[in-house]
Protein backbone atom coordinates (compact mmCIF):
# COMPACT_ATOMS: atom_id res chain seq x y z
CA UNK A 1 0.00 0.00 0.00
CA UNK A 2 2.66 2.23 -0.36
CA UNK A 3 2.68 4.78 -2.93
CA UNK A 4 5.88 5.49 -3.85
CA UNK A 5 6.54 1.51 -4.07
CA UNK A 6 4.01 1.24 -6.88
CA UNK A 7 5.53 4.56 -8.34
CA UNK A 8 8.69 2.01 -8.47
CA UNK A 9 6.96 -0.04 -10.77
CA UNK A 10 5.92 2.07 -13.42
CA UNK A 11 5.60 0.34 -16.62
CA UNK A 12 7.33 2.03 -19.53
CA UNK A 13 7.02 1.30 -22.87
CA UNK A 14 9.95 0.23 -25.42
CA UNK A 15 11.57 3.70 -27.59
CA UNK A 16 9.95 4.25 -30.82
CA UNK A 17 13.52 5.34 -32.44
CA UNK A 18 14.63 6.57 -36.17
CA UNK A 19 17.86 7.73 -37.10
CA UNK A 20 19.57 9.62 -39.93
CA UNK A 21 23.10 10.37 -40.83
CA UNK A 22 24.40 13.23 -42.01
CA UNK A 23 27.74 14.39 -43.67
CA UNK A 24 29.14 17.55 -41.94
CA UNK A 25 31.76 19.93 -43.67
CA UNK A 26 35.30 18.94 -42.27
CA UNK A 27 36.58 20.44 -38.87
CA UNK A 28 39.62 20.32 -38.88
CA UNK A 29 41.65 21.23 -35.77
CA UNK A 30 45.12 22.17 -35.91
CA UNK A 31 47.76 18.95 -33.92
CA UNK A 32 45.21 16.63 -34.42
CA UNK A 33 44.85 13.93 -36.94
CA UNK A 34 42.24 11.84 -34.93
CA UNK A 35 39.27 14.42 -36.44
CA UNK A 36 39.30 13.81 -40.18
CA UNK A 37 35.68 14.57 -40.19
CA UNK A 38 32.45 14.67 -38.61
CA UNK A 39 28.99 12.85 -38.67
CA UNK A 40 25.83 13.05 -36.73
CA UNK A 41 22.65 10.75 -35.92
CA UNK A 42 19.48 12.22 -35.00
CA UNK A 43 17.83 9.82 -32.46
CA UNK A 44 13.98 9.92 -31.42
CA UNK A 45 13.07 8.34 -28.27
CA UNK A 46 9.67 8.12 -26.72
CA UNK A 47 8.96 6.67 -23.02
CA UNK A 48 5.16 6.48 -21.02
CA UNK A 49 4.75 5.80 -17.40
CA UNK A 50 1.43 5.88 -15.30
CA UNK A 51 1.33 7.35 -12.05
CA UNK A 52 -0.68 6.26 -9.13
CA UNK A 53 -2.70 9.09 -7.31
CA UNK A 54 -0.82 9.76 -3.83
CA UNK A 55 -3.98 12.27 -2.71
CA UNK A 56 -7.48 10.34 -1.09
CA UNK A 57 -10.24 12.33 -0.06
CA UNK A 58 -13.14 10.86 1.81
CA UNK A 59 -16.37 12.66 2.98
CA UNK A 60 -18.32 12.04 5.82
CA UNK A 61 -21.60 13.76 6.38
CA UNK A 62 -23.43 13.85 9.96
CA UNK A 63 -26.91 14.60 9.80
CA UNK A 64 -29.53 14.75 12.85
CA UNK A 65 -33.22 16.65 12.77
CA UNK A 66 -34.61 16.89 16.51
CA UNK A 67 -37.37 18.96 17.80
CA UNK A 68 -34.42 21.43 19.84
CA UNK A 69 -31.34 22.40 18.37
CA UNK A 70 -29.57 21.11 21.70
CA UNK A 71 -30.78 17.60 21.18
CA UNK A 72 -29.92 17.53 16.96
CA UNK A 73 -26.30 19.34 18.14
CA UNK A 74 -25.75 16.30 20.74
CA UNK A 75 -27.01 13.87 18.24
CA UNK A 76 -24.46 15.00 15.74
CA UNK A 77 -21.35 15.28 18.32
CA UNK A 78 -22.25 11.75 19.48
CA UNK A 79 -21.40 10.25 16.13
CA UNK A 80 -19.26 13.11 15.03
CA UNK A 81 -16.86 11.58 18.45
CA UNK A 82 -16.86 8.20 17.18
CA UNK A 83 -15.62 9.27 13.65
CA UNK A 84 -12.80 11.38 15.22
CA UNK A 85 -12.07 8.24 17.26
CA UNK A 86 -11.77 5.62 14.59
CA UNK A 87 -9.27 8.38 12.69
CA UNK A 88 -7.37 8.21 15.29
CA UNK A 89 -7.20 4.39 15.76
CA UNK A 90 -5.91 4.41 12.27
CA UNK A 91 -3.21 6.81 12.54
CA UNK A 92 -4.90 9.61 11.01
CA UNK A 93 -3.94 13.69 12.82
CA UNK A 94 -6.09 16.23 12.85
CA UNK A 95 -4.29 18.09 10.65
CA UNK A 96 -5.55 15.34 7.85
CA UNK A 97 -9.06 16.01 7.60
CA UNK A 98 -10.94 19.34 8.33
CA UNK A 99 -15.06 19.90 9.52
CA UNK A 100 -17.71 22.30 9.09
CA UNK A 101 -21.33 22.54 10.78
CA UNK A 102 -24.32 23.93 9.62
CA UNK A 103 -27.72 24.62 11.32
CA UNK A 104 -30.99 25.23 9.80
CA UNK A 105 -34.61 25.08 10.91
CA UNK A 106 -37.42 23.91 8.71
CA UNK A 107 -41.43 23.58 9.50
CA UNK A 108 -40.96 20.42 11.87
CA UNK A 109 -37.73 20.23 13.15
CA UNK A 110 -34.03 21.49 13.92
CA UNK A 111 -31.89 20.33 11.79
CA UNK A 112 -27.67 20.20 12.07
CA UNK A 113 -25.15 18.89 9.62
CA UNK A 114 -21.18 18.30 10.06
CA UNK A 115 -19.07 17.26 7.36
CA UNK A 116 -15.88 15.83 7.50
CA UNK A 117 -13.21 15.86 4.41
CA UNK A 118 -10.35 13.24 5.04
CA UNK A 119 -7.28 13.22 2.93
CA UNK A 120 -5.30 9.59 3.05
CA UNK A 121 -2.12 9.25 1.56
CA UNK A 122 -2.45 5.24 1.89
CA UNK A 123 -5.86 3.08 0.14
CA UNK A 124 -5.67 0.24 2.07
CA UNK A 125 -6.57 2.66 5.41
CA UNK A 126 -8.88 4.61 3.51
CA UNK A 127 -11.37 1.39 2.55
CA UNK A 128 -10.71 0.06 5.67
CA UNK A 129 -12.11 3.70 7.68
CA UNK A 130 -14.89 4.06 4.52
CA UNK A 131 -15.96 0.34 5.19
CA UNK A 132 -16.19 0.88 9.13
CA UNK A 133 -17.63 3.89 9.05
CA UNK A 134 -20.38 2.86 6.75
CA UNK A 135 -21.24 -0.46 8.97
CA UNK A 136 -21.06 0.95 12.14
CA UNK A 137 -23.19 4.62 11.55
CA UNK A 138 -26.23 3.98 9.41
CA UNK A 139 -28.04 5.84 10.10
CA UNK A 140 -28.06 9.27 9.31
CA UNK A 141 -24.63 9.15 8.28
CA UNK A 142 -23.32 9.73 4.84
CA UNK A 143 -20.05 8.08 3.70
CA UNK A 144 -19.06 9.42 -0.07
CA UNK A 145 -16.88 7.54 -2.34
CA UNK A 146 -13.14 8.39 -2.26
CA UNK A 147 -11.86 10.75 -4.95
CA UNK A 148 -8.39 10.30 -5.84
CA UNK A 149 -5.89 13.29 -7.19
CA UNK A 150 -2.44 13.40 -8.22
CA UNK A 151 -0.30 16.35 -6.09
CA UNK A 152 0.89 19.04 -8.07
CA UNK A 153 4.52 17.62 -6.69
CA UNK A 154 4.14 14.06 -7.73
CA UNK A 155 3.10 15.36 -11.40
CA UNK A 156 6.01 17.62 -11.49
CA UNK A 157 8.83 15.08 -10.61
CA UNK A 158 6.55 12.38 -13.12
CA UNK A 159 6.78 14.88 -16.33
CA UNK A 160 10.58 15.11 -15.73
CA UNK A 161 10.95 11.35 -15.40
CA UNK A 162 9.41 10.56 -18.36
CA UNK A 163 11.74 12.71 -20.10
CA UNK A 164 14.61 11.96 -18.71
CA UNK A 165 13.80 8.01 -19.60
CA UNK A 166 12.92 9.21 -23.33
CA UNK A 167 16.54 10.95 -23.38
CA UNK A 168 17.70 7.23 -22.11
CA UNK A 169 16.12 5.29 -24.95
CA UNK A 170 16.98 7.73 -26.73
CA UNK A 171 20.85 7.34 -26.11
CA UNK A 172 20.61 3.25 -25.40
CA UNK A 173 19.46 3.13 -29.74
CA UNK A 174 21.62 5.79 -30.86
CA UNK A 175 25.05 3.64 -29.09
CA UNK A 176 23.43 0.32 -30.38
CA UNK A 177 23.23 1.90 -33.97
CA UNK A 178 26.85 3.61 -33.80
CA UNK A 179 28.12 -0.10 -33.09
CA UNK A 180 27.01 -1.48 -36.15
CA UNK A 181 28.65 1.70 -38.04
CA UNK A 182 31.18 0.70 -36.24
CA UNK A 183 31.70 4.06 -34.76
CA UNK A 184 30.69 6.00 -30.85
CA UNK A 185 28.53 8.26 -30.04
CA UNK A 186 29.99 11.31 -29.09
CA UNK A 187 28.77 14.44 -27.41
CA UNK A 188 25.45 15.89 -27.38
CA UNK A 189 24.50 18.10 -30.44
CA UNK A 190 20.93 19.14 -29.05
CA UNK A 191 17.94 18.40 -27.48
CA UNK A 192 14.75 18.70 -28.34
CA UNK A 193 11.01 17.49 -26.39
CA UNK A 194 8.93 16.61 -29.39
CA UNK A 195 5.63 16.25 -27.22
CA UNK A 196 4.64 16.08 -23.70
CA UNK A 197 1.17 14.09 -23.45
CA UNK A 198 -1.05 13.28 -20.01
CA UNK A 199 -4.46 12.04 -19.90
CA UNK A 200 -6.22 10.08 -17.35
CA UNK A 201 -6.29 6.80 -18.92
CA UNK A 202 -9.75 5.24 -17.24
CA UNK A 203 -11.35 8.69 -17.06
CA UNK A 204 -14.59 7.99 -18.87
CA UNK A 205 -14.74 4.67 -16.56
CA UNK A 206 -14.09 6.31 -13.38
CA UNK A 207 -16.54 8.71 -14.36
CA UNK A 208 -19.72 6.60 -14.17
CA UNK A 209 -18.74 4.33 -11.48
CA UNK A 210 -20.82 2.55 -8.67
CA UNK A 211 -20.32 1.14 -5.30
CA UNK A 212 -19.67 -1.92 -6.77
CA UNK A 213 -16.04 -0.60 -8.03
CA UNK A 214 -12.88 -1.42 -5.69
CA UNK A 215 -11.11 1.25 -4.07
CA UNK A 216 -7.90 -0.50 -5.82
CA UNK A 217 -9.71 -0.61 -9.54
CA UNK A 218 -10.86 2.94 -8.66
CA UNK A 219 -6.90 3.60 -8.27
CA UNK A 220 -5.52 2.31 -11.24
CA UNK A 221 -8.55 4.19 -12.84
CA UNK A 222 -7.15 7.19 -11.73
CA UNK A 223 -3.75 6.52 -12.83
CA UNK A 224 -2.13 9.57 -14.71
CA UNK A 225 -0.62 8.62 -17.85
CA UNK A 226 2.55 10.33 -19.23
CA UNK A 227 3.77 9.92 -22.67
CA UNK A 228 7.25 11.71 -23.71
CA UNK A 229 8.91 12.03 -27.10
CA UNK A 230 12.33 13.52 -27.64
CA UNK A 231 14.59 14.07 -30.49
CA UNK A 232 18.32 14.30 -29.89
CA UNK A 233 21.48 14.86 -32.13
CA UNK A 234 25.00 13.25 -31.37
CA UNK A 235 28.28 13.49 -32.91
CA UNK A 236 29.48 10.11 -34.55
CA UNK A 237 33.22 9.22 -33.73
CA UNK A 238 35.12 6.47 -34.97
CA UNK A 239 36.31 3.90 -32.75
CA UNK A 240 39.38 3.89 -31.07
CA UNK A 241 40.99 1.15 -32.64
CA UNK A 242 39.03 2.29 -36.21
CA UNK A 243 41.38 5.82 -35.62
CA UNK A 244 44.63 3.83 -34.79
CA UNK A 245 44.11 1.59 -37.77
CA UNK A 246 43.98 4.56 -40.47
CA UNK A 247 47.00 6.25 -38.85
Amino acid sequence: HDFKKMAAALPIRPAEVFASLEKRPVTRVEGNSNNPGSRTITVSGMAEIEVPPDRIVLSVSVLSSKNSVEEARLSVKRRCDYIRQVLRNHGMREKAYGTSTSVWKDVNAWNVRTEFTVTFADAAVCETVENLLTEKLQTGVIVSRPVFSHSQQSIESARQHTCLLAVQNAKSKAIRIARALKEEVGRTISVCEESLDEYQRGETELGTADYRITTQRQMELAAHSLQATVNIVFELTLRRNERVGKK
